[in-house]
């Protein structure tokens, strides 16, 4: 975080910077968001999609996610390896999207996106496998435990959501992706540098030529869409003109 934050400060007109929380230790991860914003300046948070065998949902996480709420924080959330995995499979290629979905059903199974209406949430990744499979989880709109925990319904809650287009850039993904949320909540990344200087050429290229976007929503994925999160990275960014 001092790093980070550090980057941010050298250069504020073209870097903002999430905290990353100690999560293990609930009184740390409170203390160190507050650090992170109050001291470091931070932008927002960067949250895995779970901690060990428990998804960021669980109830061991439910005080961080209060404080954070309490900041109207904006959320980046982005899968961490599952501790299953597959034998001789790299986890980016089907634990990391596995485990997004994981974590968005689990935070809708627990009722955390009921309870903190004040978090914004980014989703790497266009949202893993939820997308596709978003139909089917909104089939236990009328059941418990989602007429509790979830009682607005899984779209509703889906649409509060923004959704980065890294590593998401081919035919079958942004269909499902346009069907769950407006064009004002799809982001641009890249997952540079965990993927290299060809998967983003190669994924600009597709943006502009084969998603389907017309100019004006490409515009506003590559950044109109993402800069009332970051007002502090904007205003910088316009006042370096």
């Amino acid at each position: 975080n001092d790093y980070l934050s550090g980057v941010a400060r050298r250069w504020p007109h073209r870097f903002g910077a999430f905290a990353t929380l100690p999560l293990v230790d609930p009184d740390a991860a409170r203390a160190e968001l507050d650090r992170a914003f109050d001291d470091l300046g931070m932008d927002g948070v960067l949250l895995p999609s779970g901690v060990g065998p428990d998804l960021i949902g669980a109830e061991r996480f439910d005080s961080t996610l209060a404080a954070m709420n309490d900041r109207g924080a904006v959320i980046h959330l982005h899968p961490t390896k599952s501790h299953i995995g597959i034998p001789n499979l790299s986890p980016a290629v089907v634990d990391f999207p596995v485990e997004t979905t994981r974590a968005i059903g689990s935070l809708l199974a627990s009722g955390a996106l009921e309870r903190y209406e004040n978090l914004t949430w980014v989703i790497a990744h266009g949202g893993g496998c939820f997308p596709y499979i978003a139909g089917r989880v909104a089939r236990s709109d009328g059941a418990e435990p989602f007429t509790t925990t979830a009682p607005q319904g899984t779209l509703a809650y889906l649409r509060r959501m923004y959704f980065d287009v890294a590593v998401t850039c081919h035919p079958n993904a942004f269909p499902s992706l346009r069907t769950v949320t407006d064009i004002d909540h799809i982001v641009f990344g890249t997952d540079y540098p965990a993927f290299s200087q060809q998967d983003v050429d190669e994924a600009m290229a597709f943006l502009a030529n084969e998603s389907g976007f017309t100019e004006d929503e490409l515009d506003a994925i590559a950044s109109k869409n993402i800069k009332p999160l970051f007002p502090r990275l904007t205003a910088d960014m316009a006042a370096a003109g």
